[in-house]
């Protein structure tokens, strides 16, 4: 039995776990359930021993767990999203990577489930599918004689023909001894593939309820809570002309026949799980990845968007969601990071202008970010203030559709509200705003409108009507 006694956890004073109890019994997979910022991570981190809990604790058969290295011992394995790790071991080095000693037949075992999988035991990792990989973990966690896996939304990069077989063998792995903790954010896996949902809101333990035993409404109302579930009213835009219409874009195995279109002076929405193409779309309509089919206007006119400077051109700039990776450039100054999309390859020879530094002087005192001065590296900045200086770079240069994909992650309250309010002065300067979010709340506070994306296409819009955030939910879940 895997025990979760009295467990609390603050975050500089912000309480994320509340007093969790919870009994798992063996021969069963649990549903871990939860809106952003429930808690499910931070609760799985503390079993797997990765966090240090303020007080309480947690058990496995009567041992208490205070380290990865005893989780591990007693047999609980976590697989998470991030698949890319170790790309470049072979995978009968992955396998068995952290095991001191190991019996012939485990090599056996792993190598016929290999075979199954048509993957060469010398293959680089790199080279696997996401499926692959998936099964890989599995076999790692066999290896590691796991009584207790936990998944973190395993699904999420999936084909539906893959995920029915991942479900397969981890009904084969729920034993006598142990069991499987599926964190998902969909419902209908839930009902198919789950025996016992648990529920967190807001860092506290809200409900536990056999699958077969209740419904999706009672969920998802579980999930939202009472004081969510009004009615959230989408405010009316006061809009002009098409500024960018999409008309049946496709790209293989993103998205497949997408068709919006967004005015002037309008925020548009778009909300959808992890893996549902918002990205890929966001990336495509802005030069960023190529698509394969499909036209795109700017007023009325049809462009070419065939990479990022032709989108740029034709005035399109793109937020990333990848601050880290793909946005800022860590070792260079603050004013070089808002400068270097204005001037490219020449940024060094203007950088000294005394009126550029004029002019990003200007926007950091607007935006209000916080830093020595222009010449400070972006890298000393936190988090907030440099998702900030990407954001004054796209407002220099002076564009007018702007693609923002969740521009609020990761950062504090305080500059989620700057940038609300600076989606709300593009608004009113008849701009058109892309708004990608996977937070609803915040779709339904600052858009005007919004688009619901589901396995790569359109399921839903909602425009200027009442809409409950429980609706919303359900379609993005099915």
């Amino acid at each position: 039995m895997l025990e979760i006694k009295n467990v609390n956890k603050s975050f500089g004073g912000v309480v994320v776990l509340s007093n969790i109890n919870l009994s798992l019994t063996e021969n069963k997979i649990y549903a871990l359930l939860g809106l952003n910022g429930a808690g499910k991570s931070t609760l799985v981190k503390i079993i797997m021993g990765y966090l240090k809990k303020d007080s309480g604790t947690v058990t496995i058969n009567g041992e208490e767990i205070r380290s990865i290295g005893q989780a591990l011992d007693y047999g609980i394995y976590l697989i998470t999203q991030d698949l890319e790790t170790m790309k470049n071991i072979e995978v009968k080095d992955f396998l068995f990577l952290g095991k001191m000693s190991f019996l012939l037949k485990e090599r056996k075992k792993a190598k016929d489930f290999l075979k199954e999988l048509n993957i060469i035991p010398e293959q680089k990792m790199s080279t696997l599918t996401k499926y692959q990989r998936m099964m890989i973990e599995l076999i790692r966690s066999d290896i590691f004689k796991s009584k207790w896996i936990i998944l973190d939304e395993p699904t999420s990069f999936l084909g539906q023909k893959e995920t029915e077989q991942l479900f397969k063998e981890l009904q084969k792995r729920k034993s006598k001894e142990g069991g499987i903790i599926l964190i998902t954010h969909k419902i209908d896996e839930v009902f198919s593939a789950t025996d016992v949902a648990i529920v967190l809101r807001d860092g506290k333990l809200v409900g536990t309820a056999k699958v077969k035993k209740c419904s999706p409404q009672a969920l998802i109302e579980l999930m939202l809570g009472e004081e969510e579930l009004r009615i959230c009213k989408i405010k009316e835009a006061t809009t002009g002309k098409n500024l960018l219409e999409v008309s049946n874009l496709n790209k293989k195995g993103s998205f497949y026949n997408i068709s919006f279109n967004l005015k002037r002076g309008e925020v548009l929405g778009i909300v959808g799980l992890v893996g549902a193409g918002k990205t890929e779309l966001a990336k495509s309509v802005s030069g960023y990845l190529k698509y394969d089919a499909g036209s795109i206007k700017v007023s009325g006119e049809c462009v070419k968007v065939k990479n990022v400077r032709s989108g740029m051109r034709e005035g399109i700039v793109y937020l990333t969601e990848e601050r880290i990776m793909e946005g800022i450039f860590p070792q260079m100054s603050v004013m070089e990071n808002m400068l270097i999309s204005s001037f490219g390859g020449s940024i060094t020879s203007v950088i000294r202008s005394n009126e550029l530094k004029e002019k990003s002087m200007k926007w950091i005192k607007r935006l209000n970010i916080r830093c020595k001065d222009v010449e400070q590296r972006v890298l000393e900045l936190s988090g907030g203030n440099q998702q900030k200086v990407l954001l004054a770079r796209l407002m220099m240069m002076e564009k007018e559709i702007f693609i923002m994909d969740e521009p609020t992650k990761g950062i504090d309250i305080k500059t989620k509200e700057e940038i609300y309010a600076l989606v709300r002065r593009l608004k009113e300067g008849r701009n058109g705003v892309i708004f990608i979010s996977s937070d609803i709340d915040e779709v339904l506070r600052v858009c005007d409108r919004s688009l619901v994306i589901s396995d790569g296409k359109i399921v839903a819009q909602y425009s200027s009507n009442t809409v409950k955030k429980s609706d919303i939910l359900e379609v993005m879940f099915k």
